[in-house]
């Protein structure tokens, strides 16, 4: 158990079908530049929002950010901003994730479920997240130098990290690394297609 975990709330799986550095010195910190993934130091910070399903294929859904409120503005676009039911109930039903990452290893973890309510309205279901709880839970700011734009996130020790989770990047790592942004796993096959399915929260710098 780690000391940032809450887990609770409902579980589940609907398929995804058809789905789509580390603290360097002088100019190489400032260009962004690669060390060896063997040096302890090569980890970066981020939030890791992970939508997980085991039905008929393996796959999970990684958006990877460094700020907390890029979280939100997902959780907004996905359960509460949303019109349409079937995209909202397919996603109540995936597993909702949120690792946070600090210098490449697991720091907390927080099952969204926990923080969802679910209302019927007139036959039409209302979602609801208690974002008083969230800002609790979830820090606004993590230790370490932060993940950023165009770079790959370093796990120095997934299969430790995460292991007795539901999260599927043991199955990645150290082959099929995540980066920054949003990006589909399904069976082997990392792909960016979540960018046809869902707003960034941070567009500005993605290449």
């Amino acid at each position: 158990m780690f000391a940032g975990d809450l887990d609770g709330g409902i579980g589940g799986a609907v398929g995804w079908d058809a789905v789509p550095v580390p603290p360097l010195m002088g100019e190489i910190a400032e260009k962004g530049g690669i060390i060896p993934a063997s040096d302890e130091r090569a980890g970066r910070s981020c939030y890791v929002l992970e939508n997980a399903h085991d039905v008929q294929v393996t796959s999970s859904v990684f958006f990877v950010y460094g700020d907390r409120e890029h979280i939100r503005f997902l959780l907004r676009s996905i359960f509460v901003d949303n019109d349409d039911q079937d995209f909202v109930n397919a996603h109540l039903g995936q597993t909702a994730d949120l690792w946070f990452i600090e210098n490449g290893r697991r720091a907390g973890h927080v099952d969204l479920h926990s923080l969802i309510s679910v209302y019927d309205d007139a036959g039409s279901r209302r979602v609801e997240l208690d974002w008083l709880r969230f800002d609790e839970l979830v820090p606004v700011a993590l230790s370490g130098s932060v993940l950023r734009h165009g770079e790959e996130l370093r796990l120095l020790a997934a299969h430790e990290d995460f292991a007795e989770t539901r999260s599927n990047l043991p199955l990645l790592y150290p082959d099929t690394p995540i980066g920054y942004g949003m990006q589909v796993w399904v069976e082997g096959d990392l792909t960016d297609e979540p960018y046809e399915v869902y707003p960034d929260p941070d567009p500005a710098e993605r290449g």
